[in-house]
């Protein structure tokens, strides 16, 4: 995927409120992350949803079906 040309930030100017050590950051670079970790979290939701459905919803496997929606998102290389 290619680089998109976005503005850059000094994170050692006193605006940025960042630990020492990186020199220039992308500012969207988080937004994409954090939305697609939020497209994640929807999937799994989702994948967690219809295991729950196919079982008919009997309680007490709420977390096996999250983590088991999870290993299925994992081993399909989704985001």
């Amino acid at each position: 995927m290619p680089q998109a040309a976005y503005p850059l930030i000094d994170v050692d100017s006193p605006l940025a409120a960042q630990p020492r050590g990186a020199r220039l950051v992308n500012p969207l670079r988080f937004v994409e992350l954090r939305v697609r970790m939020k497209s994640r979290h929807e999937l799994t939701a989702e994948i967690a949803y219809y295991r729950a459905q196919r079982r008919g919803f009997v309680p007490g496997h709420e977390v096996a079906d999250w983590l088991a929606a999870e290993s299925e998102l994992d081993s399909q290389g989704s985001p």
